[in-house]
């Protein structure tokens, strides 16, 4: 098994056993009580636990997720190996000129906001192409980025 595999098998052992927590923690404490065994004491505190770890782990999933989606841009699709791409210059490839919306506030003598409106203004759309270079073969990937802004 490679690596990738057992990380992804980790992650969806974690995200069930995340899940599990979280569902304990806010499911009535009736159900969870077998003949008196556990006190309501002890169990309020099992609570409270499980809510603060699910939330640390569903914390912890979502930054690994991030950081295994930034890890994974940069690694070349031809040679396989990690934080291979460099960026170069980007290059724009259109601009149009369009409508933006935008929220203008309204003010009194004072300066203090009273109000809000919605209103038009130009902008222009421009649309660039990123490349990114593997530093080992030489093999490259794009990537197209449309930026919207107000000509203000």
């Amino acid at each position: 098994m490679s690596f990738w595999g057992f990380l992804k098998i980790m992650l969806v052992i974690m995200a069930i056993g995340t899940f599990l927590s979280f569902i304990m923690a806010l499911t009535p404490l009736s159900l969870w009580q077998w003949n008196g065994f556990l006190h309501s004491m002890a169990f309020d505190v099992h609570r409270t636990l499980g809510l603060r770890l699910s939330i640390i782990f569903i914390s912890l999933l979502a930054i690994s997720i991030f950081v295994f989606r930034k890890i994974w841009f940069y690694r070349c699709r031809e040679c396989k190996k990690f934080f291979a791409l460099k960026k170069k210059a980007r290059r724009l490839l259109s601009s149009q000129d369009v409508s933006v919306l935008m929220s203008v506030d309204r003010r009194n003598r004072e300066g203090e906001k009273i109000g809000e409106n919605e209103q038009y203004v130009p902008g222009t759309r421009k649309t660039y192409d990123t490349p990114y270079e593997c530093k080992y073969c030489g093999s490259a990937k794009y990537k197209i980025k449309t930026v919207t802004r107000a000509n203000l």
